[in-house]
């Protein structure tokens, strides 16, 4: 035997070192990490009442990188700090947007809307030690609700409401800037997306096929502080800022009746226009008070695609339950929806989906898919593809006796049957004596369920409530796949009040 040539021993030892090495780097390619942004808000102490954003990081596995006694500060100035919102890079870190409120006396409740680059770490990536943050819109008045789209030149779109007063019914106009991916403006000024003595509220940003998105608002009259009419429109803005469609600078109709439209959620239909579901309550008629779920396509020409009269594109209208709350999830093969449905006292998530003509299909397209949970009512309901054809549904739920509020989740089939628990209601995924809320949801690389939450930890005096952000982890077929570490895991519990988070996966 030549000496040179491997024994079937050291072959076999070879093979077996060979998979092993190939399954160890299979298994860490879909391990990824995990990032909870959120507010947290001082209970006690000299920043009573102040609000800082931090982070829990964590793994798929289920390991945590950032203590939960310790979770990482991320913004920590002296004014209070909210509602962030992300957009991931291409390197694992985001770009950061939120909200800021002045304590000064001189500006207080003025609001603003920052803007920063951070990597993996958390650590800012642009500008200098002395100013790290871009200013998306800082004036005297109110800017709030800012929506993002990542452009194909790496640039980013920002759209934010401008309230002028305190009040509900108050003027509001609609802006938009636009943010190098330098971090530095890349117009002049910004662009007015909408600016009427109406009040102009912002549905949904999408971008379209050009260098530029399509933004859905509504547009309501308000007389004597109540909505005289309401309806909903879409502006397009190209990526120098000017809006239009065409050689027309009006906004297109997207649900302009005599009724009341409302409450939209957008989605981009991944053909450069947006699908949009949204609640009509009819003003007058038999039906005058019932609200149902519409939608519509709108084209990256600004057409409604879907206007045949014969068909309308209704998700669900039932004379005898009320809808309202839609959300929204493209897919290949069209739109799925989730709202809230009211039947006298009870409550239910309806699903439905629709073909990409705006055809309902589930139940013949006659009804809508109804889930919930055998006790309570159900609100705040989240749809999650899982990358496989089906989809995730995630709803809070209230114990109409103890006031107890869990979270609950589904797996919805394509064909729109129940594959979890007994098929007609959720099953649970935190559900404690203590409150949970505010679900955030996301998927690992097999497609299984990660769903975080925010648990309110009572306090010594009755009615005050510290919070944790805890974390749970299902398997396709509902069961456990963090069943050996005893979930749910706790991600952060500082001793602060927690607010709604987002998720950043790398």
């Amino acid at each position: 035997m030549n000496p040179s040539t491997p024994t079937l021993t050291q072959l076999i030892a070879a093979i077996a070192t060979m998979l092993l090495a190939t399954t160890t780097t299979l298994l860490g390619q879909q391990i990824s990490r995990i990032a909870a942004l959120f507010p947290a808000q001082f209970l006690s102490g000299e920043r009573t009442g102040d609000k800082d954003i931090i982070a829990a990081r964590f793994f798929t596995d289920g390991r945590l990188e950032t203590p939960a006694a310790t979770p990482a500060s991320i913004c920590g100035q002296s004014y209070k700090e909210f509602s962030p919102i992300t957009l991931p890079d291409a390197n694992g870190g985001c770009f950061l947007m939120y909200t800021v409120e002045h304590n000064a006396s001189a500006h207080a409740g003025d609001r603003d809307i920052l803007m920063r680059r951070l990597d993996r770490e958390g650590n800012d990536l642009w500008g200098d030690s002395t100013n790290q943050i871009t200013a998306i819109a800082r004036s005297n008045f109110s800017e709030q609700n800012a929506q993002a789209v990542k452009l194909y030149d790496g640039s980013i779109m920002v759209l934010y409401e401008v309230h002028y007063s305190a009040s509900s019914f108050g003027d509001v106009d609609i802006a938009a800037v636009k943010i190098g991916a330098d971090g530095k403006p890349a117009w002049g000024s910004g662009s007015w997306i909408a600016k009427t003595k109406r009040r102009e509220l912002l549905s949904g940003v999408v971008a379209d096929s050009r260098g530029g998105v399509i933004a859905v608002y509504e547009s309501a009259v308000i007389t004597k502080d109540s909505v005289a009419s309401s309806d909903l429109l879409a502006m397009r803005i190209d990526g120098y800022g000017k809006t239009g469609w065409g050689a027309s600078a009006n906004p297109v109709h997207v649900a302009t009746s005599r009724h009341l439209e409302r409450n939209a959620a957008v989605v981009s239909d991944g053909a450069g226009g947006a699908y949009v579901a949204y609640e009509i309550e009819y003003t007058a008629g038999e039906r005058a008070g019932d609200v149902d779920i519409l939608a519509q396509r709108i084209s990256p020409d600004g057409s409604r695609r879907w206007m045949d009269e014969a068909s309308l594109p209704l998700v669900s209208s039932d004379a005898k339950a009320r809808e309202t709350d839609p959300v929204v999830l493209a897919e290949p093969a069209g739109l799925a929806v989730a709202f809230k449905l009211q039947i006298g006292g009870q409550t239910f998530i309806g699903m439905q989906r629709l073909d990409m003509l705006g055809k309902p299909l589930w139940n013949e397209g006659k009804k809508a898919v109804l889930t919930g949970v055998q006790h309570g009512q159900v609100a705040h309901q989240q749809l999650l593809a899982d990358g496989l054809g089906h989809f995730y549904l995630s709803m809070e739920t209230t114990d109409t006796t103890t006031r107890d509020r869990d979270i609950y989740v589904q797996r919805i089939a394509a064909d729109g049957t129940q594959a979890w628990g007994e098929g007609d209601y959720a099953v649970a995924a935190f559900n404690t004596p203590t409150p949970e809320r505010d679900a955030a949801l996301t998927v690992d690389a097999l497609g299984q369920l990660i769903i975080v939450a925010i648990r309110d930890v009572p306090l010594e005096h009755p009615g005050e409530y510290s919070s944790q952000i805890v974390a749970q982890k299902f398997a396709v077929d509902g069961t456990s796949s963090w069943a050996s570490l005893q979930p749910p895991l706790v991600l952060a519990g500082d001793g602060r009040l927690y607010g709604s988070m987002v998720l950043v996966r790398e």
